[in-house]
């Protein structure tokens, strides 16, 4: 039976008249919804009716309500993405004498506020960007309207003609410069590119073109550059520095990756995957060394994603590295970067490591099993001191990084096997996460395959909106050896193979074939059953692909006609 918290006589219309521009939401210790009012319907998308007297999970999805319930505290100013709406919202524990009783979620849409900042942070960032233009150094800029008055002049044209700003603002461009052809300009609308001029016995190349607005001509902009050697030789290695600055800060912004994966996005109602979603939120919140270990394609990266989102570093850096894709002798470089001249081919300038780039952030360090030896005493250098030092220095770089390691193999059995060291699993195993496979949370299959059919939708611009009860038992009856990454990639087979909308039993051939391989291995008729199966299989799958040519099938199988018709006839297929 449901606890509803009881509302006085017009309660309910108060909550709908004050919260007129903002979503509420309550629930009751059990997590059922009790009020539901009509400006959080508008915002969700779900009639007030519908939700109500249903459990929060169930009607909205990632709430946090829950969470507050659990833990008894608030979670205040959290802004999240509702479908295509922005909210912010605020979430509170409801006490009485002393006993949580529920939680009380109010939020408000700022869709359209995001937008505004978000426009509002592009005029500042242009803004930004033409006065670092104008005030360049090696470049004199002026402006004028289509009067010829001066509206803008940066200091180097300023000190060409030897002028004050508060002068020249306002005041005709022939007063300032007798020698300019801005009124030229002006007057015909044609640009003038390349000309040479002198000012107070300096010679200058100058650049004049008009400035236009909705096809009417609105003012004319001059720009010059010196032409005595020596400032082109100052300003042609300002330039080369530059580039090089340029060309740095490209890479640096190329390493610095984003965490995309929250908890919500981790899909699973299963005890055993709920449990690890509770654990791994606690988690989050700490800076521990976190170790997540499981088969390949079980979510590792996934966890650690979340973890990082989860945490107070989520608006920071998060460097994800693949100790088993990067060559031995590249990776010390690319964790800890190097000095100019360290070594033949290094870049001018230096490389910036991994670990720098993370700094206040997460660093996730995949597939570490198969980190090289001389590299794993490094690494727990780092751990231990909170510091690194780039290739070709000898000068410790303080770094504040949270390390989540990833696994799929064993690491007590290499440290056993002398391949891994034991100070350092035992450094990096402070908390460890198992991910377990596929096949002990099976029945999360069918919420799995929802989520991975609609990705898969928008990625092959299908529309497959329904899968067969037969199917879904099929998929659940595999034992999945390549986890959630294999059934994604079975999917996307079974969606490029039909035409249809929906798919079928039929649409997965090749997980019937291993099912009855897997079957026949446990059975005691062993490799004839296997035979049999496969071989009766593959004839069908022959058929079907040539709608029931027998002509057309042998010929897809390569055999006689006569061959074919006997093989039909030992398996009884018609």
């Amino acid at each position: 039976m449901m606890n509803f918290i009881l509302l006085p006589r017009h309660l309910n219309s108060i909550v709908n008249s004050v919260y007129n521009y903002n979503g509420i939401i309550a629930v009751d210790k059990d997590g059922i919804i009790t009020i539901f009012n009509p400006t959080a319907g508008k915002i969700l998308g779900i009639p007030p009716d519908k939700a109500i007297g249903k459990p929060i999970d169930d009607a909205v999805p990632g709430s946090g309500l829950d969470k507050v319930i659990l833990t008894g505290k608030p979670q205040l100013n959290k802004k999240q993405k509702v479908g295509d709406v922005v909210v912010v919202t605020n979430r509170t524990p409801i006490v009485e004498n002393g006993e949580l009783i529920g939680a009380v979620g109010i939020f408000k849409d700022i869709t359209e506020f995001e937008q505004v900042v978000d426009e509002l942070e592009y005029v500042k960032q242009l803004k930004a960007t033409l006065d670092e233009v104008i005030e360049n150094p090696y470049e004199g800029i002026l402006v004028v309207d289509k009067d010829g008055l001066v509206t803008m002049i940066n200091d180097t044209y300023l000190n060409i003609v030897g002028r004050r700003r508060e002068d020249v603002l306002g005041t005709h461009i022939s007063l300032i410069n007798e020698n300019c052809n801005l009124p030229q300009v002006l007057k015909t609308g044609e640009p003038i590119l390349c000309d040479f001029c002198n000012v107070r016995d300096q010679g200058l190349i100058t650049m004049r073109v008009p400035i236009m607005k909705d096809g009417e001509l609105v003012g004319a902009f001059g720009k010059t550059l010196f032409t005595d050697i020596n400032a082109a030789k100052i300003l042609t290695e300002k330039l080369k520095q530059a580039e090089r600055k340029l060309e740095f800060y490209k890479e640096e912004c190329e390493k610095i990756n984003r965490s995309y994966y929250q908890f919500d996005d981790i899909i699973g109602e299963s005890n055993i995957i709920n449990s690890l979603k509770n654990f791994a939120w606690r988690v989050a919140r700490n800076i521990s060394t976190v170790l997540i270990t499981g088969e390949s394609g079980t979510g590792k990266e996934l966890f650690a994603h979340a973890i990082h989102n989860g945490s107070e570093r989520r608006l920071r850096p998060f460097i994800k590295v693949n100790c088993a894709a990067i060559p031995e002798n590249l990776l010390e470089s690319e964790l800890f970067g190097y000095v100019e001249g360290a070594f033949t081919g290094a870049k001018k300038g230096g490389k910036t490591g991994k670990f720098e780039v993370a700094d206040k952030g997460t660093i996730f360090l995949d597939e570490i099993g198969d980190m090289p030896l001389i590299m794993q005493a490094k690494l727990l250098r780092v751990l231990q001191e909170r510091e690194i030092e780039r290739i070709g220095s000898l000068e410790p770089i303080r770094v504040d990084v949270r390390v989540i390691a990833a696994t799929n193999q064993n690491l007590e059995e290499l440290v056993k096997e002398g391949k891994f060291r034991e100070d350092l699993y035992y450094r990096l195993n402070i908390v460890e996460l198992s991910i377990p496979p596929l096949r002990e949370h099976a029945e999360d299959i069918p919420l799995l395959v929802d989520s991975l059919i609609s990705k898969l939708n928008t990625k092959m611009r299908k529309q497959i909106d329904y899968i067969s009860e037969d199917a879904l038992k099929l998929l659940q009856q595999y034992t999945w050896p390549g986890n959630i990454r294999e059934l994604e990639n079975v999917l996307e087979l079974a969606i490029n193979m039909t035409d249809d909308s929906s798919l079928n039993i039929e649409d997965f051939p090749c997980i019937l074939r291993k099912i009855n391989t897997e079957s026949a291995l446990r059975s005691k008729s062993g490799l004839a059953n296997i035979m049999y199966q496969t071989e009766k299989q593959v004839l069908e799958d022959a058929l079907k692909q040539t709608n029931g040519d027998k002509k057309l099938a042998a010929e897809l199988l390569a055999i006689h006609p006569s061959a074919l018709y006997r093989k039909l006839s030992k398996y009884k297929i018609s």
